[in-house]
């Protein structure tokens, strides 16, 4: 059986640009690139045309802009120590943010994707402040200040082929503790995912030590979310990983993905859960929180969704080992679902994902805009069905003009 999600178009990179509802007007060139977006110190409440007009700049070219880190200190007239600082906390979000935690990282991992409105306000970006996206071939993730501290979104796929990550997903599962190994993480993760993470590491650390001592400077909070959609929330949970192995910079903490794939084994999510505090969210009739898959989950499957999932798993290469290989991929962190009724449940059973197979067999799984309808995170329009948004930060999406 031949699914309707495989495409044999090649990748290609491009220039995205997009205005959003007056924080910013920003410009990205998806290449090896750092960019820059300012965010206005006024957030409008009307108007979708409105234009506040900063400037997209390198971030080379930004340093002068950012809080000075350096201290000039007068050696004949030392000063008395300062007392340590109240370590700071998140800020009330503004009101035009959504009022909960989740629905901030659900913008941001929209913003991943494109800054426009509404979801760049909504996310609680600081005013004054300069968010950064750092890029490389597919992999794209987002950085800045918000209410809450430092908010990383990695952005999902962008191809044609929104499954080409699982092709040969059985290969890509490698020794964790291989990659972690100060830290005694075992189990198994998935090597794409990790490798893609690992491309935008070096640039993301950089900024992220600069953007903590600005935000030390400005008694700012100094927490680290993260957040993703699809393979973004596979890319959010390895550079937590990243985040609690480095010596220098702060745990994670808070980790929260939508509709995100699975990273690894049974043994790396029980390793994973110990050390990482996340959410997942899943969503009514969303296929790609299976995948790649558990053996459960491809025992539970139709000979016929089986041999479709099967064909997307293995490559022609591959696939003589496809019999004898036993699929062990789980979610990670505390699983919520979001059912058909828009209510969010937080028991997510065995029995529970069994009729939630079935169900996406019998309803979504032969059509491509079905199945990306239930898997699409923003709000809800032509193509996209919006249950997550629905549930999480509802009335982010009320004011229809904002929405493409």
């Amino acid at each position: 059986m031949t699914s309707p999600f495989l495409s044999k178009t090649k990748r290609t990179t491009g220039t995205a640009t997009s205005t959003s509802t007056g924080p910013l007007h920003f410009q990205s060139q998806y290449d090896e690139s750092t960019t820059t977006l300012a965010v206005s110190a006024s957030a409008p409440t009307t108007s979708a045309n409105t234009d506040m007009g900063a400037n997209t700049q390198q971030s080379s070219q930004t340093s002068s802009q950012q809080p000075s880190t350096n201290l000039i200190k007068d050696p004949e007239n030392p000063q008395p120590p300062e007392e340590p600082p109240t370590p700071a906390g998140p800020d009330p979000p503004p009101p035009h943010a959504s009022q909960t935690l989740d629905g901030r990282l659900l913008c941001a991992s929209q913003c991943a994707y494109q800054t426009k409105p509404p979801y760049f306000r909504a996310s609680s970006y600081r005013p004054t402040t300069i968010a950064k996206r750092v890029t490389r071939g597919v992999n794209s993730a987002l950085i800045g200040h918000t209410t809450d501290g430092i908010t990383i979104a990695f952005r999902g796929t962008q191809t044609t082929s929104l499954l080409d990550w699982l092709q040969n997903a059985a290969l890509f599962l490698s020794d964790v503790d291989e990659k972690y190994n100060k830290y005694s993480i075992k189990g198994k993760i998935h090597t794409g995912f990790y490798r893609g993470t690992k491309s935008l590491w070096k640039p993301l650390k950089g900024i992220l030590k600069d953007m903590i001592e600005v935000a030390d400077e400005n008694g700012w909070s100094k927490d680290i979310y993260l957040t993703g959609h699809s393979k973004g929330g596979a890319m959010a949970s390895v550079a937590a990983l990243f985040l609690k192995r480095d010596p220098i910079l702060p745990d994670p903490t808070y980790v929260c993905t939508f509709a995100s794939a699975r990273v690894g084994n049974s043994e790396f999510r029980d390793a994973y859960n110990q050390r990482i505090n996340q959410t997942s969210y899943e969503a009514h009739l969303d296929l790609i929180p299976f995948l790649p898959p558990s053996s459960t989950t491809m025992e539970t499957m139709s000979d016929e969704m089986s041999e479709m999932i099967e064909g997307v798993l293995w490559s022609e290469a591959s696939s003589s080992k496809k019999s004898s290989y036993k699929w062990d991929y789980q979610t990670l962190g505390k699983r919520k679902y979001i059912n058909e009724a828009g209510e969010i449940i937080t028991d997510v059973t065995k029995e529970l994902d069994v009729e939630r197979i079935k169900e996406i067999e019998q309803k979504s799984i032969l059509s491509l805009d079905e199945f990306k309808e239930a898997h699409c995170s923003g709000c809800k329009s032509e193509g996209c069905g919006g249950t997550y948004f629905a549930a999480i930060a509802g009335t982010i999406c009320d004011d229809v003009e904002c929405i493409d």
